[in-house]
Protein backbone atom coordinates (compact mmCIF):
# COMPACT_ATOMS: atom_id res chain seq x y z
CA UNK A 1 0.00 0.00 0.00
CA UNK A 2 1.49 3.65 -0.96
CA UNK A 3 0.24 6.09 1.14
CA UNK A 4 1.10 9.28 -1.01
CA UNK A 5 0.47 13.00 0.76
CA UNK A 6 0.27 15.96 -2.30
CA UNK A 7 0.13 19.33 -1.46
CA UNK A 8 -2.52 21.65 -3.69
CA UNK A 9 -0.70 25.05 -5.08
CA UNK A 10 -2.78 27.95 -5.35
CA UNK A 11 -0.13 30.86 -6.01
CA UNK A 12 1.75 30.01 -9.66
CA UNK A 13 3.90 32.98 -8.72
CA UNK A 14 5.27 30.30 -5.91
CA UNK A 15 8.73 28.69 -6.24
CA UNK A 16 7.93 25.17 -7.60
CA UNK A 17 9.45 22.62 -5.24
CA UNK A 18 11.01 19.41 -6.96
CA UNK A 19 10.21 16.01 -5.75
CA UNK A 20 12.49 14.03 -3.80
CA UNK A 21 12.39 10.23 -4.69
CA UNK A 22 14.82 7.90 -2.28
CA UNK A 23 15.30 3.95 -3.61
CA UNK A 24 13.04 2.15 -1.73
CA UNK A 25 11.28 4.73 -0.04
CA UNK A 26 10.39 8.10 -1.67
CA UNK A 27 10.88 11.13 0.45
CA UNK A 28 9.69 15.03 0.24
CA UNK A 29 10.79 18.40 0.80
CA UNK A 30 11.84 18.75 4.69
CA UNK A 31 9.60 21.41 6.45
CA UNK A 32 12.07 23.94 7.02
CA UNK A 33 13.07 23.84 3.28
CA UNK A 34 9.29 24.67 1.99
CA UNK A 35 9.07 28.26 0.94
CA UNK A 36 7.23 30.13 3.86
CA UNK A 37 6.29 33.89 4.15
CA UNK A 38 8.15 35.45 6.81
CA UNK A 39 5.24 36.91 9.13
CA UNK A 40 5.26 37.56 12.75
CA UNK A 41 2.42 35.22 13.67
CA UNK A 42 1.79 33.47 16.70
CA UNK A 43 2.24 30.13 14.49
CA UNK A 44 5.42 30.90 12.93
CA UNK A 45 7.03 32.45 16.97
CA UNK A 46 5.53 29.04 18.38
CA UNK A 47 7.61 26.75 15.72
CA UNK A 48 10.67 28.55 16.05
CA UNK A 49 10.25 28.31 19.33
CA UNK A 50 10.11 24.95 19.48
CA UNK A 51 12.99 24.70 17.12
CA UNK A 52 15.12 26.33 19.89
CA UNK A 53 14.02 24.10 22.15
CA UNK A 54 15.02 20.94 20.13
CA UNK A 55 17.90 22.06 19.15
CA UNK A 56 19.24 23.05 23.02
CA UNK A 57 17.86 19.58 24.20
CA UNK A 58 19.80 17.71 21.42
CA UNK A 59 22.87 19.66 22.93
CA UNK A 60 22.28 18.84 26.22
CA UNK A 61 21.52 15.77 26.30
CA UNK A 62 25.19 14.73 24.17
CA UNK A 63 27.47 12.15 26.00
CA UNK A 64 28.32 8.59 25.83
CA UNK A 65 25.33 8.02 29.37
CA UNK A 66 22.57 9.95 27.02
CA UNK A 67 23.64 8.11 24.59
CA UNK A 68 23.20 4.45 25.80
CA UNK A 69 20.36 5.22 27.66
CA UNK A 70 18.77 5.29 23.79
CA UNK A 71 19.54 1.82 23.27
CA UNK A 72 17.41 0.75 26.60
CA UNK A 73 15.25 -1.96 25.34
CA UNK A 74 12.11 0.08 26.98
CA UNK A 75 13.36 3.38 28.31
CA UNK A 76 14.60 6.51 26.86
CA UNK A 77 14.29 10.09 27.50
CA UNK A 78 11.53 12.05 27.14
CA UNK A 79 9.50 9.25 25.37
CA UNK A 80 7.03 6.63 26.32
CA UNK A 81 8.80 4.17 28.67
CA UNK A 82 7.04 1.06 26.45
CA UNK A 83 8.72 2.87 23.31
CA UNK A 84 12.14 1.02 22.09
CA UNK A 85 14.40 4.06 21.29
CA UNK A 86 17.40 3.10 19.00
CA UNK A 87 16.83 -0.24 18.00
CA UNK A 88 19.58 0.08 15.89
CA UNK A 89 22.66 1.09 18.71
CA UNK A 90 21.04 -1.33 21.09
CA UNK A 91 21.96 -4.15 18.51
CA UNK A 92 25.36 -2.99 17.64
CA UNK A 93 25.94 -2.37 21.22
CA UNK A 94 24.70 -6.16 21.55
CA UNK A 95 27.02 -7.11 18.71
CA UNK A 96 30.30 -5.67 20.34
CA UNK A 97 29.34 -6.82 23.94
CA UNK A 98 28.91 -10.76 23.00
CA UNK A 99 31.31 -10.74 20.16
CA UNK A 100 34.21 -8.95 23.03
CA UNK A 101 32.90 -11.81 25.40
CA UNK A 102 33.50 -14.68 22.95
CA UNK A 103 37.24 -13.54 22.18
CA UNK A 104 37.88 -12.53 25.84
CA UNK A 105 36.88 -15.83 26.62
CA UNK A 106 39.14 -17.79 24.12
CA UNK A 107 41.99 -16.11 24.25
CA UNK A 108 42.33 -16.53 28.27
CA UNK A 109 41.64 -20.19 27.46
CA UNK A 110 43.46 -20.99 24.92
CA UNK A 111 47.10 -21.53 26.86
CA UNK A 112 45.69 -23.93 29.27
CA UNK A 113 43.61 -26.11 26.95
CA UNK A 114 46.88 -26.74 24.95
CA UNK A 115 48.80 -26.78 28.66
CA UNK A 116 46.34 -28.96 30.39
CA UNK A 117 44.02 -30.74 28.20
CA UNK A 118 46.00 -31.54 25.14
CA UNK A 119 49.33 -32.06 28.05
CA UNK A 120 51.50 -30.23 26.42
CA UNK A 121 54.84 -28.22 27.78
CA UNK A 122 58.10 -27.41 27.17
CA UNK A 123 59.22 -26.95 23.32
CA UNK A 124 56.17 -29.05 22.35
CA UNK A 125 53.50 -26.49 23.76
CA UNK A 126 55.45 -23.48 21.82
CA UNK A 127 55.63 -25.22 18.93
CA UNK A 128 51.74 -25.89 18.72
CA UNK A 129 50.97 -22.35 19.69
CA UNK A 130 52.97 -20.92 16.97
CA UNK A 131 52.39 -23.28 14.68
CA UNK A 132 48.27 -23.07 14.93
CA UNK A 133 48.46 -19.15 15.00
CA UNK A 134 50.76 -19.47 11.64
CA UNK A 135 47.86 -21.61 10.28
CA UNK A 136 45.21 -18.77 11.65
CA UNK A 137 47.39 -15.60 10.09
CA UNK A 138 47.64 -17.25 7.05
CA UNK A 139 43.85 -18.56 6.36
CA UNK A 140 42.48 -15.04 7.69
CA UNK A 141 44.96 -12.95 5.27
CA UNK A 142 43.54 -14.87 2.01
CA UNK A 143 40.41 -14.66 3.36
CA UNK A 144 40.69 -10.54 3.53
CA UNK A 145 41.36 -10.64 0.20
CA UNK A 146 38.51 -13.25 -0.48
CA UNK A 147 36.27 -10.68 1.52
CA UNK A 148 37.29 -7.48 0.19
CA UNK A 149 36.17 -8.41 -3.38
CA UNK A 150 33.01 -9.73 -1.57
CA UNK A 151 31.90 -6.49 -0.35
CA UNK A 152 33.62 -4.38 -2.85
CA UNK A 153 31.09 -5.95 -5.75
CA UNK A 154 29.10 -3.47 -7.07
CA UNK A 155 27.42 -0.02 -6.07
CA UNK A 156 24.77 -0.68 -3.55
CA UNK A 157 22.89 2.20 -4.99
CA UNK A 158 22.21 0.50 -7.90
CA UNK A 159 20.60 -2.49 -5.53
CA UNK A 160 16.99 -1.58 -6.01
CA UNK A 161 15.43 -4.65 -4.05
CA UNK A 162 18.17 -5.36 -1.55
CA UNK A 163 18.98 -8.56 -2.34
CA UNK A 164 22.65 -7.90 -2.54
CA UNK A 165 23.02 -6.66 1.44
CA UNK A 166 20.98 -9.54 2.22
CA UNK A 167 22.97 -11.78 0.91
CA UNK A 168 26.14 -10.21 2.58
CA UNK A 169 24.48 -10.00 5.82
CA UNK A 170 23.01 -13.93 5.70
CA UNK A 171 26.74 -15.05 4.64
CA UNK A 172 28.09 -13.05 7.68
CA UNK A 173 25.75 -14.14 10.05
CA UNK A 174 25.74 -17.81 8.50
CA UNK A 175 29.92 -18.32 9.17
CA UNK A 176 28.74 -17.19 12.15
CA UNK A 177 26.58 -19.91 13.14
CA UNK A 178 28.39 -22.46 11.35
CA UNK A 179 31.87 -21.75 13.57
CA UNK A 180 29.69 -21.92 16.70
CA UNK A 181 28.92 -25.17 16.21
CA UNK A 182 32.21 -26.32 14.50
CA UNK A 183 33.75 -25.02 17.81
CA UNK A 184 31.06 -27.00 19.75
CA UNK A 185 31.56 -30.25 17.94
CA UNK A 186 35.96 -30.08 17.34
CA UNK A 187 36.25 -28.56 21.11
CA UNK A 188 33.26 -29.40 23.01
CA UNK A 189 32.17 -32.65 22.04
CA UNK A 190 35.22 -34.61 20.17
CA UNK A 191 38.03 -35.91 22.19
CA UNK A 192 41.01 -33.87 22.09
CA UNK A 193 43.78 -34.32 19.77
CA UNK A 194 46.45 -32.21 17.70
CA UNK A 195 45.18 -32.63 14.43
CA UNK A 196 41.80 -30.92 15.58
CA UNK A 197 43.18 -28.18 17.56
CA UNK A 198 44.95 -27.48 14.36
CA UNK A 199 41.82 -27.96 12.41
CA UNK A 200 39.84 -25.18 14.61
CA UNK A 201 42.29 -22.90 14.32
CA UNK A 202 41.56 -23.17 10.11
CA UNK A 203 37.84 -23.05 9.77
CA UNK A 204 37.50 -20.20 12.65
CA UNK A 205 39.10 -17.77 10.78
CA UNK A 206 37.64 -19.06 7.53
CA UNK A 207 33.98 -18.30 9.37
CA UNK A 208 35.24 -15.32 11.36
CA UNK A 209 36.96 -13.35 8.67
CA UNK A 210 34.13 -12.23 6.88
CA UNK A 211 32.08 -10.78 10.02
CA UNK A 212 34.86 -8.41 10.98
CA UNK A 213 33.89 -6.85 7.45
CA UNK A 214 30.02 -6.61 8.37
CA UNK A 215 30.42 -5.24 11.60
CA UNK A 216 32.43 -2.40 10.54
CA UNK A 217 30.11 -1.42 7.75
CA UNK A 218 27.28 -1.42 10.34
CA UNK A 219 28.63 1.29 12.37
CA UNK A 220 28.98 3.28 9.55
CA UNK A 221 25.90 2.86 8.44
CA UNK A 222 24.47 3.89 12.22
CA UNK A 223 26.73 6.82 12.17
CA UNK A 224 25.74 8.05 8.85
CA UNK A 225 21.95 7.55 9.83
CA UNK A 226 22.49 9.64 13.03
CA UNK A 227 24.41 12.57 11.46
CA UNK A 228 21.61 12.62 8.55
CA UNK A 229 18.71 12.96 11.38
CA UNK A 230 17.42 16.38 11.76
CA UNK A 231 18.10 19.02 14.25
CA UNK A 232 20.68 16.60 15.76
CA UNK A 233 24.80 17.34 16.31
CA UNK A 234 26.97 15.11 15.20
CA UNK A 235 27.29 12.60 17.35
CA UNK A 236 30.24 9.79 15.20
CA UNK A 237 32.86 10.49 18.05
CA UNK A 238 30.45 9.83 21.00
CA UNK A 239 29.18 6.27 19.15
CA UNK A 240 32.14 5.09 18.05
CA UNK A 241 33.63 5.63 21.62
CA UNK A 242 30.42 3.82 23.11
CA UNK A 243 30.50 0.72 21.46
CA UNK A 244 34.37 0.42 22.36
CA UNK A 245 33.61 1.05 25.78
CA UNK A 246 30.72 -1.50 25.92
CA UNK A 247 33.48 -4.21 23.95
CA UNK A 248 36.22 -2.70 26.57
CA UNK A 249 33.89 -3.76 29.06
CA UNK A 250 32.60 -7.05 27.74
CA UNK A 251 36.39 -7.98 27.28
CA UNK A 252 37.74 -7.03 30.97
CA UNK A 253 34.55 -8.70 32.98
CA UNK A 254 34.78 -12.02 30.87
CA UNK A 255 38.27 -12.73 30.61
CA UNK A 256 38.65 -12.12 34.82
CA UNK A 257 35.51 -14.16 35.16
CA UNK A 258 36.99 -17.21 33.26
CA UNK A 259 40.13 -16.50 34.85
CA UNK A 260 38.92 -17.09 38.25
CA UNK A 261 36.92 -20.22 37.34
CA UNK A 262 39.94 -21.55 37.14
CA UNK A 263 40.81 -21.37 40.58
CA UNK A 264 37.07 -22.99 41.66
CA UNK A 265 37.98 -25.78 38.71
CA UNK A 266 40.79 -27.25 41.08
CA UNK A 267 44.09 -25.54 39.17
CA UNK A 268 47.07 -26.28 41.40
CA UNK A 269 50.03 -24.27 40.61
CA UNK A 270 53.78 -25.03 41.56
CA UNK A 271 56.96 -22.95 41.52
CA UNK A 272 59.03 -25.41 39.45
CA UNK A 273 62.21 -22.96 39.36
CA UNK A 274 62.31 -22.37 42.95
CA UNK A 275 61.83 -26.10 43.59
CA UNK A 276 64.77 -27.18 41.34
CA UNK A 277 66.75 -24.40 42.90
CA UNK A 278 66.26 -26.15 46.38
CA UNK A 279 66.95 -29.53 44.92
CA UNK A 280 70.16 -31.65 44.42
CA UNK A 281 69.44 -31.73 40.84
CA UNK A 282 72.11 -31.80 38.25
CA UNK A 283 70.66 -30.66 35.20
CA UNK A 284 68.21 -27.84 36.24
CA UNK A 285 66.44 -27.66 32.64
CA UNK A 286 65.49 -31.84 32.79
CA UNK A 287 64.64 -31.19 36.32
CA UNK A 288 62.28 -28.19 35.62
CA UNK A 289 60.79 -30.05 32.67
CA UNK A 290 59.99 -32.79 35.12
CA UNK A 291 58.51 -30.82 37.75
CA UNK A 292 55.90 -29.35 35.05
CA UNK A 293 54.90 -32.33 33.31
CA UNK A 294 54.16 -33.91 36.80
CA UNK A 295 52.35 -30.83 37.94
CA UNK A 296 50.29 -31.01 34.41
CA UNK A 297 49.22 -34.79 35.17
CA UNK A 298 48.64 -33.65 38.85
CA UNK A 299 45.70 -31.42 37.78
CA UNK A 300 41.86 -32.72 38.26
CA UNK A 301 39.50 -33.97 35.42
CA UNK A 302 37.14 -30.77 36.79
CA UNK A 303 39.90 -28.71 35.49
CA UNK A 304 39.47 -30.23 31.90
CA UNK A 305 36.16 -30.25 31.77
CA UNK A 306 35.94 -26.64 32.80
CA UNK A 307 38.34 -25.29 29.75
CA UNK A 308 36.35 -27.42 27.65
CA UNK A 309 33.36 -25.83 28.56
CA UNK A 310 34.94 -22.25 28.26
CA UNK A 311 35.97 -23.26 24.61
CA UNK A 312 32.89 -26.00 23.35
CA UNK A 313 30.07 -24.35 25.20
CA UNK A 314 30.19 -20.85 26.18
CA UNK A 315 31.89 -19.21 23.73
CA UNK A 316 29.62 -20.59 20.74
CA UNK A 317 26.67 -19.31 23.15
CA UNK A 318 28.30 -15.61 22.90
CA UNK A 319 28.60 -16.35 19.10
CA UNK A 320 24.96 -17.34 18.87
CA UNK A 321 23.97 -14.25 20.67
CA UNK A 322 26.40 -12.12 18.45
CA UNK A 323 24.79 -13.43 15.08
CA UNK A 324 20.93 -13.00 16.34
CA UNK A 325 21.75 -9.13 17.74
CA UNK A 326 23.66 -9.07 14.14
CA UNK A 327 20.38 -10.65 12.19
CA UNK A 328 18.09 -8.24 14.24
CA UNK A 329 20.20 -4.87 12.90
CA UNK A 330 17.48 -3.33 11.63
CA UNK A 331 19.13 -0.69 8.65
CA UNK A 332 18.64 -3.19 5.40
CA UNK A 333 16.14 -3.22 3.34
CA UNK A 334 14.26 -0.18 1.92
CA UNK A 335 15.83 1.76 5.54
CA UNK A 336 19.28 0.87 4.18
CA UNK A 337 18.00 2.27 0.08
CA UNK A 338 17.01 5.66 2.09
CA UNK A 339 20.18 5.70 3.97
CA UNK A 340 22.21 5.34 0.90
CA UNK A 341 19.75 8.25 -1.11
CA UNK A 342 20.31 10.71 1.77
CA UNK A 343 24.04 10.07 1.74
CA UNK A 344 23.99 10.81 -1.81
CA UNK A 345 22.32 13.85 -1.77
CA UNK A 346 24.31 15.29 1.42
CA UNK A 347 27.24 15.06 -0.70
CA UNK A 348 25.91 16.68 -3.90
CA UNK A 349 25.43 13.59 -5.81
CA UNK A 350 22.85 12.31 -8.23
CA UNK A 351 21.36 9.63 -6.70
CA UNK A 352 19.38 8.39 -9.88
CA UNK A 353 22.94 8.31 -11.61
CA UNK A 354 23.70 4.54 -10.00
CA UNK A 355 24.58 2.91 -13.43
CA UNK A 356 21.69 1.07 -12.65
CA UNK A 357 19.60 -0.23 -16.04
CA UNK A 358 16.05 0.54 -17.34
CA UNK A 359 15.06 -2.87 -16.60
CA UNK A 360 16.02 -1.85 -12.92
CA UNK A 361 12.65 -3.11 -10.88
CA UNK A 362 10.84 0.30 -9.20
CA UNK A 363 11.59 1.34 -5.60
CA UNK A 364 8.32 0.18 -4.63
CA UNK A 365 5.53 -1.53 -5.64
CA UNK A 366 2.05 -1.73 -4.71
CA UNK A 367 -1.58 -3.11 -5.71
CA UNK A 368 -3.63 -0.21 -4.22
CA UNK A 369 -2.64 3.56 -3.36
CA UNK A 370 -4.63 6.10 -1.03
CA UNK A 371 -3.98 9.48 -1.63
CA UNK A 372 -4.27 12.26 1.21
CA UNK A 373 -4.68 16.11 -0.81
CA UNK A 374 -3.30 18.70 1.64
CA UNK A 375 -3.23 22.01 1.18
CA UNK A 376 -0.67 24.27 0.55
CA UNK A 377 -1.27 25.88 3.66
CA UNK A 378 -1.45 22.66 5.54
CA UNK A 379 2.18 21.82 5.57
CA UNK A 380 3.18 24.47 8.10
CA UNK A 381 0.35 22.68 10.01
CA UNK A 382 2.55 19.23 10.94
CA UNK A 383 0.28 17.93 13.61
CA UNK A 384 -2.22 18.42 11.13
CA UNK A 385 -1.24 16.62 8.25
CA UNK A 386 0.83 13.45 10.54
CA UNK A 387 -2.35 13.10 12.11
CA UNK A 388 -4.22 12.24 9.15
CA UNK A 389 -1.49 10.08 7.73
CA UNK A 390 -1.23 8.10 11.33
CA UNK A 391 -4.80 7.70 10.95
CA UNK A 392 -4.72 6.18 7.30
CA UNK A 393 -1.68 4.01 8.45
CA UNK A 394 -3.23 2.63 11.47
CA UNK A 395 -6.69 1.86 9.27
CA UNK A 396 -3.97 0.06 6.68
CA UNK A 397 -1.87 -1.79 9.34
CA UNK A 398 -5.40 -2.91 11.20
CA UNK A 399 -6.57 -4.80 7.77
CA UNK A 400 -5.71 -8.59 8.32
CA UNK A 401 -2.47 -10.66 6.64
CA UNK A 402 0.85 -9.72 5.69
CA UNK A 403 1.59 -5.81 4.30
CA UNK A 404 4.17 -3.68 3.36
CA UNK A 405 3.69 0.03 3.35
CA UNK A 406 5.43 3.03 2.30
CA UNK A 407 4.47 7.02 2.49
CA UNK A 408 5.55 9.13 -0.94
CA UNK A 409 6.33 13.23 -0.47
CA UNK A 410 4.67 14.10 -4.30
CA UNK A 411 5.63 17.76 -3.66
CA UNK A 412 5.17 19.20 -7.16
CA UNK A 413 2.73 20.76 -8.73
CA UNK A 414 -0.21 19.61 -10.30
CA UNK A 415 0.07 20.08 -14.34
CA UNK A 416 -2.56 22.89 -15.35
CA UNK A 417 -3.57 24.37 -12.04
CA UNK A 418 -5.05 27.91 -11.82
CA UNK A 419 -3.27 31.11 -11.14
CA UNK A 420 -4.79 32.53 -7.95
CA UNK A 421 -2.93 35.20 -5.92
Amino acid sequence: VSLVAVPRFRNTQAEAVQPKATVGVEEGPDIDELPVKETNSPKNCEVAATSLDSEANATIHSGVLPLLAEALPFWCPGRNRKVRCNTALLCLLGVRFWDSAYASSIGSMILYYVTYTLGLSSWERAQTIAGAAMVAGVTEVIMNFVFMKVYSNGDGRTDKTGAADKQLLRLSVGLKVVNAIGTFLIIGIAPPSLPLFFLWAFTSRINLCSFSFWRITAQCWLVDEDCLQAKKGRREATIFGALSMTAHFAGAIFASATFFGLGFAGLTTRNCGSFCEASDALDQHVCIDDCFNATIKDQPESLKLYIRSILGFWAPFCELLTALNAYSFPIKGARLRRLYHLVSRSRGEDPSNTGATDDAPPAHQARSRIVLWLEESEWLDEAGWATRLSHTNAFVTGRPGKKSISVLFDASRPAGSAASS
